[in-house]
């Protein structure tokens, strides 16, 4: 749960506070022809981070769901200080599919477990 704090920046005045520490997400296809042809490289996205935050635009068009989460964030609280961005530190985990269509997965995914810095 978020509630209104004091002070801040960005288009809202007041900061979020939570008694969150961790939050998981799992970035997974939802069918088999996303997995075919993925518009962001996974490994990649291990390797280099999820906080798209390098210039020059090698990743372009990768990791938009990301994208989208940190421009509403930024728009709505602005940049938060601390580790990481928004005061968040990121350990992000490949997890390959085996090709076990009956487990209801379709293809690799990746796990992001969010912490407060």
């Amino acid at each position: 749960m978020l509630v209104g704090g004091g002070g801040g920046s960005g288009g809202n005045t007041n900061k979020p506070t939570t008694t969150l520490q961790h939050v998981r997400v799992r970035y997974a296809p939802r069918d088999v022809w996303a997995s075919m042809d993925p518009a962001d490289n996974l490994g990649r996205m291990v390797e280099r981070g999820i906080w798209f935050d390098e210039e020059g635009g090698e990743r372009e068009g990768e990791g938009a769901a990301f994208r989208a989460v940190w421009r509403e964030l930024e728009e709505t609280w602005g940049i938060w200080e601390g580790h990481g961005r928004f005061g968040l530190e990121a350990r992000v985990e490949l997890v390959p599919w085996d090709g076990d269509v009956d487990s209801g997965r379709v293809g690799d995914e990746l796990d992001v477990l969010f912490s407060r810095g």
